[in-house]
């Protein structure tokens, strides 16, 4: 029995997901509406989604805010990068190669290889040697 809870739970929160998806709106009122559910499944439903997707976020006044496309992809990115970071100040091991790998991971950043000096603003303005690989803000980032 606990396992047909859990597929239908599970089918709720899909359906769910959709409605969100498909209104771009995140609300308690909107999933009771559409779901025919009460007030505390369509909470946690919502929390639910807050939890395990980019698409919802929990407000701090309790409200949910729906977060997708490119916003979302990069709040998707920014987060994992910093749950890296946090995670490896937690064991006093952080160091450059490390936040540079974490950046590349998550799409914040990209290398190049460089023949001669980028800019005045980058580690390699005080190389005498190239070409050499530079670490520089993805186009994504750069661009904002």
């Amino acid at each position: 029995m606990k396992g047909d809870d859990a597929s239908l739970n599970d089918e709720l929160f899909h359906r769910a997901v959709e409605l969100v998806h498909q209104h771009r709106a995140a609300s308690t009122a909107l999933i009771q509406r559409h779901l025919r559910v009460g007030w505390r499944t369509a909470e946690a439903l919502l929390q639910r989604m807050a939890t395990e997707t980019m698409a919802v976020r929990k407000m701090q006044n309790g409200l949910y805010l729906y977060i997708h496309g490119p916003i979302g992809e990069e709040l998707a990115r920014l987060t994992g990068f910093a749950q890296e970071v946090l995670s490896a100040l937690t064991t006093d091991r952080i160091d450059a190669d490390q936040l540079r790998a974490a950046a590349l991971r998550h799409g914040l950043a990209e290398e190049a290889t460089v023949s001669a000096r980028c800019g005045d603003g980058c580690a390699c303005a005080t190389l005498f040697e190239f070409p050499v690989v530079c670490f520089r803000p993805s186009a994504d980032v750069a661009g904002r």
